[in-house]
């Protein structure tokens, strides 16, 4: 091989040296910076404080709508369920306590005293107490569960074919009302206002989820529902569960363009 080969080759060779040393800091950057925010998470997401209290509550409420239009993205609803739960303060919060404990050895610790505790409540009295109602209700409990998610999967079909019926040929919006007030029309005057003079609209029908699981608060019925009721023409409440049903089976065929409002 002539000797300006030779010479190339240790030029490119130098080169790619230089190259795997500048990537392997930053990789070695990166580590650090993730390592850091592992443990000092919540405090390098935390906002800093503003002088005027009015653009704090603003940026406060579009994280909420940000985090809220996040949870409420996810295709299913035990997604939801998980993206709410590793977004709670207590998951943030046990997650620093876990990075620290990583560190420190705690885990070992604690998993010694909860054996110790575990032992010595075994031999109680009140412990057999509690298992044997326990064990005793559990069953119960699973069977109703059981029983519960089985009907409104079926409920689910007949209130789809219905939905769609009615949907199809407008346009629909999506509201999902704010958590910081119960959900009456005293208390959320302009939402509810909003809702009825969207639904007044000939091409538009309005979907309002539900803020809670059970109970039968919306637009005037007191009438108790599973998935969904309808509450003036064109104008729906429904389930936090259903919602992502219906999102899938229904509102993505019948208008693909859908609005979802928070």
């Amino acid at each position: 091989m002539p000797p300006s080969d030779d010479r190339q080759l240790a030029k490119e060779l130098r080169r790619y040296k230089r190259e795997n040393a500048a990537l392997r800091q930053q990789l070695a950057a990166l580590r650090r910076e993730r390592a850091y925010h592992a443990v000092h998470g919540a405090e390098a997401h935390r906002p800093t404080p503003s002088s005027d209290p009015r653009q704090a509550r603003a940026r406060a409420l579009l994280r909420s709508r940000g985090r809220r239009a996040h949870h409420f993205g996810k295709r299913t609803y035990l997604r939801f369920l998980i993206d709410c739960f590793t977004d709670s303060t207590f998951y943030l919060w046990w997650s620093r306590v876990l990075a620290y404990a990583r560190r420190i050895r705690l885990v070992h610790t604690v998993g010694l005293i909860v054996t110790v505790l575990l032992a010595a409540a075994q031999t109680s009295a009140l412990f057999v107490v509690f298992s044997a109602v326990y064990l005793t209700v559990l069953p119960f409990l699973i069977l109703g569960s059981g029983l519960g998610l089985l009907f409104c999967v079926l409920h689910s079909k007949t209130v789809n074919r219905h939905m769609a019926h009615a949907l199809t040929g407008h346009h629909i919006r999506v509201l999902f009302p704010s958590r910081s007030h119960p959900f009456t029309p005293e208390a959320q005057a302009f939402f509810f206002a909003s809702a009825l003079e969207m639904a007044t609209d000939p091409n538009v029908a309005v979907i309002v989820v539900s803020p809670y699981p059970l109970s039968t608060k919306g637009f005037g019925s007191r009438r108790m529902f599973a998935t969904a009721r309808q509450e003036r023409p064109r104008l729906y409440i429904v389930r936090k569960y259903y919602y992502f049903i219906l999102r899938r089976r229904v509102l993505a065929p019948v208008d693909p363009d859908f609005c979802v409002l928070y």
